[in-house]
């Protein structure tokens, strides 16, 4: 679900600095969220041209004993921020069923179950679960009054709030993929446990979805710093997609054409579409005329054993008959061809057959014919193999139009490209915004997380926090950008989004398709162009570090060119490694396998990272 993008990537942590009771501060701070995130989807919503705006929702967590004057002056606050909502706005599902009085504020209360669809409620009194089978995915913003052991009942309740309310991610947008948490009765320890129980760390082992925790945020827009040359390199760059099964090509061929026709980028595309296929059928059917007359031959006839016995005797005889095909046999032999065609191909087809004639004799060649030539294996092979050739082409064509399409539309497009029985590239998304850290812990310490300029995504001052990079990924960020013609640097979010460049690899244990996302995409300006590399820092004693090396170098073999540079790092010792995948060299022996990946970094193959200039 994570990787889907069926839930929020991001949870914010707000905590006091003090051990104080400031909550009303951090009410305040929510309803500013509030405001913030609903300002933040409707610009959303109306520039994708959705039906439907995304109100998000304020949640205020009582105690099990509630304080009504307490969640009375968090109201007080609510409106003072946000005077455009009135009482109707507000209601509680506690355990009360009636009307509650808070402050100087009569609250109703509402099932639980009809929040999400009544949009004009933007602030819910709650306490713990709520009930079984709840969910919310337009609550974003979180005010807990609960103390600080019970970090378990705040878990309970983000479950609740953790599916996104498009039931997708919303591209390169950090800030539309998280919630936030205010926790104004809990210390910085007690909020560490929080965060272990929200992102399933267990001892510092890190949240294999990527779903991050932030203490103190950092919004990240693009950088005014980074030139538009180098926004063009990016727009150029090839990413993989992992091939999802389910479909044929043709079918795959289809349904684009049919979205670039609903979208206006290509009107008319799945009529021509189908005259394309249509010639490739009748050049298969003059081809393999042998085996589409046998193919034929069995289509008209239905093969049926008689099973016979007689009384006072002993066995059972068996006869083969034969039996002309009737209609309604013919018509289960053409559903073959639909199957294997795509509904839309092999209907047009028989209606390109009988042209104007539409006599009952004519019709049923047809139908035979499409029937018969669905039953030759290299025919359906010609079909697959033009369908492929053809979606490619119309992807390459309309890259530019597609990338201009709402986010939506274009995930169609990535899913449509995603049924090729094998990886396919799709250009990268612009990131939007990136939420990062002020704040990084250090040996169970909290202090300020050091700034680094270029970062694609900075905040107002230009700045990156780089609290999530471990030692080896800070040196290489300071390393890279301090190289001569150094123009910006992008850390590769780890997960399949439309803005994180990924390299398909096949899992040797199971077959199945996985993406793997390089660490860092570095652009520096090579004899007076920008150009961007790939540097990827790996472990090699990790159980997937051979797989992942040679998805990047099999990566490297046959996108290179886009590329300056395109380097795998590790540490031997005190020594940082580099193989250089641009290397003819370096690839073969990778790609020839047979040896461990430590076995790379410490041959003849890998040079001293730091000796480049």
């Amino acid at each position: 679900m994570q990787e889907s993008g069926l839930v929020k990537d991001i949870v914010k942590i707000d905590i006091p600095a003090e051990a104080q009771a400031i909550d009303m501060v951090l009410v305040r701070r929510a309803v500013r969220k509030l405001k913030h995130s609903s300002e933040r989807w409707k610009k959303y919503c109306e520039s994708q041209g959705l039906p439907d705006v995304v109100n998000p929702l304020l949640v205020l967590q009582a105690p099990n004993t509630p304080d009504h004057d307490k969640l009375g002056q968090a109201i007080d606050v609510i409106f003072e921020e946000m005077p455009e909502l009135g009482s109707d706005s507000i209601r509680h599902v506690l355990s009360e069923h009636t009307m509650q009085t808070f402050g100087a504020h009569q609250v109703n209360w509402i099932e639980p179950q009809v929040v999400e669809d009544r949009t004009h409620v933007r602030v819910l009194i709650a306490k713990d679960a709520i009930s079984t089978g709840w969910d919310c995915p337009r609550a974003e913003v979180l005010v807990s009054f609960r103390p600080a052991k019970d970090h378990d009942h705040i878990q309970q309740l983000l479950g609740r709030m953790v599916r996104t309310p498009l039931a997708r991610r919303v591209p390169g947008d950090d800030e539309l993929n998280s919630v936030d948490c205010l926790l104004p009765f809990f210390d910085r320890k007690t909020a560490g446990d929080v965060v272990k129980l929200l992102t399933a760390q267990i001892d510092g082992v890190p949240d294999p979805t990527g779903r991050k925790v932030i203490l103190e945020e950092c919004v990240m827009t693009p950088n005014k710093a980074i030139s538009d040359e180098v926004w063009k390199v990016w727009d150029d760059l090839p990413s993989m997609t992992i091939p999802q099964r389910g479909t044929s090509p043709v079918k795959r061929l289809a349904s684009l054409a049919l979205a670039l026709s609903t979208d206006g980028v290509r009107p008319g595309a799945l009529a021509e579409m189908a005259r394309k296929i249509h010639s490739v059928l009748d050049e298969s059917a003059e081809l393999y005329k042998s085996r589409v007359k046998a193919a034929t031959a069995e289509v008209l006839t239905v093969r049926l054993q008689e099973i016979s016995a007689k009384f006072g005797t002993t066995g059972v005889g068996y006869t083969d008959v034969v039996e002309q095909a009737d209609e309604r046999a013919i018509r289960a032999a053409f559903e073959d061809a639909r199957k294997a065609f795509g509904s839309d191909i092999a209907q047009t087809y028989v209606d390109h057959l009988t042209g104007e004639d539409d006599s009952d004799d004519v019709l049923r060649d047809a139908f035979v014919r499409a029937a018969a030539l669905a039953c030759v294996p290299e025919v359906r092979e010609a079909v697959d193999k033009k369908s492929d050739e053809i979606a490619e082409e119309l992807f390459e064509e309309h890259a530019d139009a597609i990338q201009d399409l709402a986010d939506d539309r274009q995930q169609e497009y990535r899913e449509i490209n995603a049924l090729a029985a094998t990886p396919q590239i799709s250009r990268l998304g612009r990131p939007r915004t990136r939420i990062e850290d002020y704040i990084e812990e250090i040996d169970g310490q909290l202090r300020r997380a050091e700034l680094v300029k270029l970062h694609l995504m900075s905040d107002e001052n230009g700045d990156a926090p780089i609290a999530k990079l471990n030692d080896w990924e800070g040196e290489i960020v300071k390393h890279e950008i301090a190289r001569s013609g150094a123009l910006a640097w992008y850390r590769n979010p780890p997960r399949q989004t439309a803005d994180s460049l990924g390299i398909a690899y096949r899992d040797e244990t199971t077959g199945n398709w996985r993406s793997m996302h390089p660490d860092f995409i570095f652009f520096h300006e090579v004899d007076g162009e920008a150009k961007a590399s790939i540097v990827d820092p790996h472990g090699h004693h990790l159980d997937d570090s051979l797989v992942k090396l040679q998805a990047l170098a099999r990566f490297a073999e046959d996108h290179g060119h886009a590329f300056h540079r395109i380097e795998a790092l590790s540490k031997v010792g005190d020594v940082m490694k580099m193989l250089n995948l641009k290397d003819e060299n370096v690839r073969s022996i990778v790609l020839s396998g047979g040896r461990t990946v430590d076995w790379y970094y410490n041959s003849q193959f890998a040079g001293n990272y730091y000796a480049e200039n």
